[in-house]
């Protein structure tokens, strides 16, 4: 697990005990001397997320108290991506066969066609058998990402490709015998 995603499971929603936050700030190091005690709170607050009313002693140094509250069930985040977007880059297309195969835009890849996300889908998928044949799973690891983006990418685009108004442009160009 990534260090982010282990950071966010243990602070975003265990509670913090007295000694995780007296750690943390004993890992803050000379900030304590530099940051007024009011950025240390702040600060402090927003690392663990699921405490308020934090108070310190004089020096800023020793933790006296806290109250610690519960974040929404994570059942009620609607989606965590890697800011992977993907969209239709050009959305008033001029043919049939642009409204059919659209150029599409995502992170990692940049401008490619629809039907080119497909044919890559495939290759990988091929490829990691071949590779877990040969006993060489780091590489299916390390393509693992990237083919998740695509993934990702075939069903947004796909789920935009059914809207009605996507459906009316295709019908439109087909009237028109473009």
């Amino acid at each position: 697990m990534k260090k982010s995603q282990q950071e966010f499971f243990t602070l975003g929603v265990s509670k913090p005990t007295m000694h995780d936050v007296q750690d943390y700030l004993n890992r803050l190091g000379s900030a304590v001397r530099i940051l007024s005690t009011k950025d240390l709170i702040r600060s402090i607050e927003h690392y663990f997320k699921t405490i308020k009313n934090l108070k310190l002693d004089r020096s800023g140094r020793r933790v006296l108290s806290f109250e610690s509250y519960k974040l929404k069930s994570f059942k009620d985040f609607d989606n965590i991506t890697e800011a992977r977007d993907a969209y239709i880059w050009d959305t008033k297309p001029k043919t049939l066969e642009d409204a059919e195969d659209p150029e599409v835009m995502t992170n990692g890849f940049g401008r490619i066609a629809f039907s080119q996300i497909k044919d890559k889908l495939i290759y990988g998928s091929k490829q990691f058998v071949k590779w877990a044949q040969d006993g060489n799973y780091d590489s299916i690891d390390s393509y693992m990402s990237s083919y998740h983006n695509l993934l990702e990418t075939l069903q947004v685009i796909e789920k935009e490709m059914k809207k009605p108004a996507w459906k009316k442009k295709i019908t439109t160009l087909k009237r028109a015998g473009k």
